[in-house]
């Protein structure tokens, strides 16, 4: 509609016309014209992308413009962009360069062509193993522009062995420490190109106890993908070089009455770190037979693996004498009494013998042989004295006895008459004559 302004040959301009344009060469913009006038570019005309001027003019008096505006013919529409899939690559080390190709979108309509697409990102670049967002942006020669994601997995492939850091353990020769060997320790240790911790595995492990004699170990280094690598076998030797620990009595000294010796008990020892109690070997074995004198006892303990200690002490004998000699060949006696006084008695002196210095002559007794020994039972004391000092004794009684009766002397029978009924009484003179003749001797 046309508005009025000062007079009635200027006319307002109408507003600005904005349009989206439909393909390169803009788009056709309809718009109303007032009734007898016309206007320059006509409606629905073809207007190029950007600012168009329009004139309108009275169709009576086409010098008189009776509207004016522009019609803008603009691109704001974005390229149509997405979605995007997603690019798998692998790799066989920590990182792989990986390049992929988005192609560009038609511009709406092939408006603002070309649509120009730029991603971070970019093409070509080094993306870790696993899964990286990469954003593009589409953007036309308007500079509109749309978005877009797709992901870049890379995976890796594996197919490298770890390696051994060397050196590779060779544990020195270890004496052992028990029965069971020695326990025995080692390093060991692999890398990877990918795998930054390879597992690291032996048939027998570090610290454990190794028997006697040599173990081959093998190890082996095996990474997350499987990969592995088995390392030269090693020799782990354990060996038994330390000879038994002897106990040994200290020096013996053994008396005997035996001039033939004694036999002497001892005890000796043997203990092993590995074999434990061994029975030493010595010479004279215990229970023997120890002649008079010191005699060396020399001892050998060896050990399963021929090893051995040996030690020494010694063993005295000594003859000694704590035995008295013995008495024999005496008796008691019994002797008649050859007097008042009792009677002399003679005996054999008892016979006496020393185990070690064999008859001993003096054997001295008392009372004496020949002393005159008194009524009754007079115990003789003898007694035997060897080179030692040791007294033998023995006693045996001597009884002196009187059995022999008297000697009775009597007178020679007489008779005499009765002075009395009843006989003579013995006061009478011929009687006390009579029995004063009759004696006894003993």
């Amino acid at each position: 509609m046309l508005t009025p302004f000062a007079s009635a040959t200027h006319w307002l301009a109408s507003p600005n016309i904005k349009a989206e344009a439909t393909s390169p060469a803009g788009a056709n913009v309809d718009f109303p014209v007032a009734a007898g006038s016309t206007c320059s570019p006509a409606p629905n005309s073809l207007f190029p992308i950007g600012s168009t001027h329009v004139t309108c003019t009275d169709d009576s008096d086409p010098s008189i413009e009776v509207n004016s505006f522009n019609v803008i013919v603009q691109d704001t529409t974005a390229p149509p962009f997405g979605p995007l899939p997603d690019v798998t690559s692998s790799t066989t080390a920590s990182a792989a360069n990986v390049s992929f190709n988005i192609l560009a979108p038609p511009d709406v309509n092939g408006v603002s062509e070309p649509v120009i697409v730029a991603c971070t990102p970019n093409s070509g670049s080094s993306f870790p193993i696993g899964t990286t967002a990469v954003s593009c942006t589409a953007t036309d020669t308007r500079g509109n522009s749309s978005s877009a994601s797709f992901n870049v997995i890379v995976t890796l492939t594996d197919s490298q062995p770890p390696t051994f850091t060397p050196p590779l353990p060779s544990p020195p020769t270890t004496e052992a420490t028990g029965p069971g060997g020695a326990a025995v320790s080692w390093s060991i240790a692999a890398t990877d190109n990918v795998d930054p911790n390879p597992t690291v595995s032996c048939d027998h492990t570090s610290g454990s106890t190794f028997p006697i004699g040599t173990t081959i170990v093998q190890c082996r280094a095996t990474d997350a993908s499987g990969n592995f690598t088995d390392a030269a076998p090693f020799n782990v030797t354990v060996v038994d070089t330390t000879p038994p620990t002897l106990t040994l009595p200290g020096n013996q000294n053994v008396e005997t009455e035996n001039s033939s010796g004694a036999a002497v008990t001892y005890s000796a020892s043997g203990s092993d770190i590995v074999d434990g109690a061994i029975a030493p070997n010595c010479s004279p074995a215990s229970g023997t037979t120890f002649a008079i004198g010191t005699t060396p006892v020399h001892c050998t303990a060896t050990d399963a693996h021929g090893k051995s200690s040996s030690g020494d002490f010694t063993v005295t004998v000594t003859l000694v004498d704590h035995t008295a000699p013995v008495l024999s060949n005496f008796g008691n006696k019994t002797i008649e009494a050859n007097g008042p006084a009792g009677s002399v008695v003679n005996y054999a002196t008892p016979t006496a013998v020393d185990a070690q210095d064999g008859p001993i002559p003096s054997v001295p007794c008392t009372p004496a042989s020949g002393t005159t020994f008194p009524l009754g039972t007079t115990a003789v004391n003898c007694s035997a004295t060897d080179a030692h000092g040791n007294i033998g004794q023995a006693t045996f009684n001597v009884k002196v006895q009187d059995t022999t009766p008297p000697n009775l002397i009597v007178p020679v029978a007489r008779s005499v008459y009765a002075t009395t009924p009843t006989g003579i009484p013995n006061t009478v003179s011929g009687i006390v004559s009579f029995l004063g003749a009759a004696s006894a001797s003993d």
